[in-house]
């Protein structure tokens, strides 16, 4: 996330309570915060062309948060704080689950989809202390 690079990770503790690695399930995402799944997201196309998503996260994040920046405004510190602690919890989470699997399998041997690869700042250090 090329925003990232601009901001700090001071929504830490947040992301750590809406996104986590649990070796037996997988991924888990806490749905206090996202909608995503207990309502009907339809888009519609608006006249310059654009599609329009209906929010897919709670009142409760916009209560942790505070409201989305809406297209065309400017990029705040909070912005790139945000995706600076999003960036940091998606390598943390991702980390753990490289771990899990070799704890699992004892294969060293990695694969890496390229995007992943790339967005991943610490993940060259993880197959390093690996190999």
């Amino acid at each position: 996330m090329g925003l990232s690079a601009y901001g700090k990770n001071r929504f830490a503790p947040l992301m750590k309570r809406l996104v986590w690695f649990d070796p037996r399930k997988g991924p888990r995402l806490n749905l206090a915060y996202f909608t995503h799944l207990s309502s009907a997201h339809t888009f519609e196309t608006v006249e310059d062309g654009q599609i329009v998503l209906a929010p897919m996260w709670s009142e409760r994040l916009v209560k942790e948060l505070g409201p989305a920046r809406r297209r065309g405004e400017p990029i705040t510190e909070r912005d790139q704080d945000l995706a600076a602690s999003m960036q940091v919890r998606h390598e943390e989470v991702f980390l753990e689950m490289m771990a899990a699997l070799v704890a699992q399998t004892g294969l060293r041997d990695v694969v890496i989809v390229a995007t992943t690869f790339r967005s991943c700042t610490r993940v060259p250090q993880c197959i390093l202390a690996h190999s």
